[in-house]
């Protein structure tokens, strides 16, 4: 049963949270449960405007994103009522697994899209259908997926089981933590080598002039945040191990779990201005070159002696090509066709004006 309301209050909630600590920490989970809120309900109006990118913030990314918005809420939901109620440490312990495996799951379809849907556009963009990159990310995909299995299947088995701190506990604890951190480290490995991948393709799109190369901005800082979250974690993860000197405390945990989670956000919302991104709309056009119609004219000549005389010219086509903008193709510059008739000339230097039966003709082509 709920404690009972005084004024609008719970009068449980009357004495919770008294530390700083504990206010900082609901603040933290209320601003980023209401962020990754705010950024899932943008991400569908973003979502139905958006056309060459679509693939980007398709269903992984949508998942991915609620999942996240989801642990931050169900965590925020755990610790209030925790507070507020007579909620037992192992209820509070369970409501904070769900919210841990929620997150986890999140990460791994985050990865997903920038290490997988990501590098697949970009290669769609230079025109490679060779399957040999896709393989190495449905590879590093694949062992994720089972890294991050065996780390929740560990770590959960820990929390739930036998809180004696004996010998057996320690040992068990501690192989958790470094498969922790053997995951995180494999996480930080993956996104190296999807960063990698990513400035290629986006170094191969500018040389060549494509569409997509003017993404490097927003890559590069996309991979930067990313970065940070995994550094992060692997902080996180590697604590126990830390000299007795050095503990990662209260008021140390709560400023890097800050940066933790905007790095996040912000890896989400750059996902969403990369799929918004002009490039993936654009297309290559291919180099036609256009040729104006060609005039064929004879002309027939009589020297008095009832001789016929004959004279025929193939006309000259003088043309230039300039290379345009790589995200358009090219294009020609203007045309000229000079079809020149001489009949009583031998050559074109004997005099300065044409014969009165020459015929010059001048088509310009825009």
């Amino acid at each position: 049963m709920a404690p009972p309301i005084i004024d609008g209050v719970y009068s449980g909630c009357e004495e919770a949270f008294p530390t700083a600590f504990s206010q900082a920490n609901l603040a933290f989970n209320v601003i980023f449960t209401a962020v990754f809120v705010g950024i899932f309900v943008a991400a569908f109006f973003v979502r139905g405007k958006t056309r060459g990118g679509k693939k980007l913030v398709g269903v992984p990314f949508i998942i991915a994103l609620f999942l996240q918005a989801l642990s931050y809420l169900l965590f925020l939901i755990g610790i209030v009522v925790y507070e507020c109620s007579n909620m037992s440490s192992n209820d509070y312990m369970n409501i904070s697994i769900a919210s841990n495996v929620i997150a986890r799951v999140a990460d791994w379809l985050l990865l997903v899209v920038f290490a997988y849907i990501l590098n697949s556009m970009l290669l769609k963009q230079l025109e490679i259908s060779s399957s040999g990159s896709k393989t190495v990310f449905q590879i590093v995909v694949g062992v994720m997926a089972t890294v991050i299995i065996a780390d929740l299947a560990l770590s959960n088995y820990v929390n739930t089981s036998s809180r004696k701190w004996d010998f057996d506990f320690v040992l068990t604890l501690l192989a958790a933590r470094a498969f922790s951190l053997t995951a995180n480290t494999l996480w930080l490995i993956s996104v190296t080598i999807s960063a990698a991948f990513s400035l290629s393709n986006i170094s191969a799109l500018r040389s060549r002039r494509l569409p997509g190369g003017d993404l490097i901005g927003w890559l590069t800082a996309l991979y930067i945040f990313l970065f940070i979250y995994a550094i992060l974690e692997i902080v996180f993860s590697s604590s126990l191990f830390w000299p007795s000197k050095i503990p990662l405390s209260n008021g140390l945990s709560l400023p890097f779990s800050f940066i933790s989670a905007l790095s996040l956000a912000v890896t989400f919302i750059f996902l969403i201005c990369i799929a918004k991104h002009i490039s993936w709309s654009q297309t290559i056009q291919k180099t036609e070159l256009e040729y104006a119609p060609v005039i064929e004219q004879q002309a027939t000549h009589g020297d008095g002696n009832g001789q016929q005389d004959y004279y025929q010219q193939t006309p000259e086509l003088v043309y230039s090509k300039r290379a345009d903008d790589g995200r358009r193709g090219t294009s020609t510059v203007p045309l000229m066709y000079f079809l020149l008739h001489h009949d009583t000339f031998p050559s074109y230097t004997q005099n300065l004006y044409p014969a009165p039966n020459t015929y010059a003709i001048c088509l310009f082509h825009y």
